[in-house]
């Protein structure tokens, strides 16, 4: 992430250094809609995730207090799976490759393939009567630190 904060600064210098002042201008408004459009995306996003983390979250609650069935977590995660699939179709689907979003854009299709994993194991577990809820627990807690980091990083190195 450091690089990319980098790599903007010195890319704005280069661009600023080699034009005439309208130019840079130009350039720098171009940098900024850029910035702006991607971290427009980057909340949506994260929105999406929480969303789907919140209802992982209250199913978890419920089977902790034994408010419901291995069957019931069962097919409540499918739909979460679902859900969680084509919000990373979405993501993946992003034309950010060739920019210089391209590495946090990366971290963040792995955030969301981490989120996915923890929901394909709850199904899992369900579907084989071995419920673990302690490890699933500490996987959520795990995918939320990891996504706290990747806000952070964004937000440190330049993001909006």
């Amino acid at each position: 992430m450091n690089r990319l904060f980098s790599f903007l600064i010195i890319g704005s210098l280069l661009t600023l250094g080699g034009c005439s002042s309208s130019e840079s201008e130009i350039a720098m408004a171009k940098q900024q809609e850029e910035i702006m459009t991607y971290s427009t995306f980057l909340t949506n996003t994260v929105d999406s995730s929480n969303k789907l983390l919140n209802q992982y979250n209250n199913i978890l609650d419920n089977l902790y207090i034994e408010n419901m069935s291995e069957e019931q977590l069962s097919k409540l995660m499918r739909e979460l799976v679902k859900e969680s699939s084509e919000l990373i179709r979405e993501v993946e689907s992003g034309n950010y490759y060739n920019t210089s979003f391209y590495e946090f854009h990366t971290n963040l299709i792995k955030y969301l393939n981490e989120q996915h994993q923890l929901f394909l194991d709850s199904v899992e577990m369900a579907n084989t009567s071995r419920v673990d809820k302690s490890r699933l627990r500490q996987s959520y807690i795990k995918i939320k630190d990891r996504q706290s980091e990747l806000i952070n990083s964004w937000v440190a190195n330049g993001g909006v």
